[in-house]
């Protein structure tokens, strides 16, 4: 668990379409997700106001970006309760990378609170394009 004054993504992996599966190998230009678990910790969680995750798919082989994401949602402060949860992010065509190309996600968790943000990143496992 994050400390009570902190947020942090725990774990970012691709996800087969609509599946919590992990995946080790996509097909180019074709959907996938992105699942994060993240955690908020009881103190912060008593001043949310907002979450943003800020996704990007980078080719490794290649070294160039093949897709940026951004999930927003607001949040409702809670008393005495830690967060714990997943967001799904649909990773939808178009995107491209060549065959044997390896990929991987990256992200940032900002949660805001008044004035102040808190920030996490997370990197997932590689993954490999195939035709």
């Amino acid at each position: 668990m994050a400390n009570s004054d902190d947020a942090s993504i725990k774990l970012l992996y691709a996800a087969d379409d609509g599946s919590f599966f992990t995946m080790d190998t996509v097909e180019s230009g074709k959907p996938f997700d992105l699942v994060a678990n993240i955690e908020i910790g009881e103190n912060l969680n008593e001043q949310v106001d907002a979450l943003d995750l800020f996704v990007g798919v980078r080719n490794l082989t290649q070294s160039t970006p093949v897709k940026t994401v951004t999930h927003s949602e607001p949040l409702t402060p809670a008393n005495n309760q830690e967060v714990r949860r997943e967001i799904r992010i649909d990773v939808e065509p178009p995107w491209t990378a060549q065959e044997g190309d390896v990929l991987e996600a990256v992200a940032t968790l900002k949660i805001t609170h008044g004035a102040n943000t808190d920030y996490s990143t997370a990197a997932s496992d590689t993954f490999v394009v195939v035709s």
